[in-house]
């Protein structure tokens, strides 16, 4: 008689969520949920990001200068921002209020790019 497969071979597909959940262990859904709203929020960011030059200078009128030095700011805010954020997150022993409050800024001021206008 040949000797047994692993039990990893033997999984189904259904099991396959259930071994990843073993191998990530107890806070395997806080790890997913985390990822899916990472992804969600890079793709919202790209998609703005891509038409906010177009929009910069075809709508408000500013010009390509304006532009580039808008995007320098907002890239040294950015570092700045992620330099704090780590150091205080170094800090904090929870961090779920720190990664869900940057969430929820980046969520609640995307839409605010609907008020601008050539004004």
């Amino acid at each position: 008689m040949p000797p047994e497969p692993p039990a990893a071979s033997r999984r189904s597909p259904r099991t396959v969520c259930g071994a990843v959940r073993d191998a990530l262990g107890p806070s395997a859904r806080a790890v997913l949920l985390l990822g899916l709203a990472s992804l969600l929020n890079d793709v919202s960011s790209d998609m703005v990001l891509t038409l906010l030059p177009m929009f910069l200078t075809g709508t408000l009128g500013a010009s390509v200068a304006t532009v580039g030095a808008i995007e320098g700011v907002a890239e040294k805010t950015a570092a700045f921002t992620r330099l704090a954020a780590g150091r205080l997150s170094d800090a904090l022993p929870p961090r779920l209020p720190l990664v869900a409050g940057g969430y929820a800024i980046s969520a609640l001021t995307r839409p605010l790019l609907a008020l601008a206008s050539a004004a």
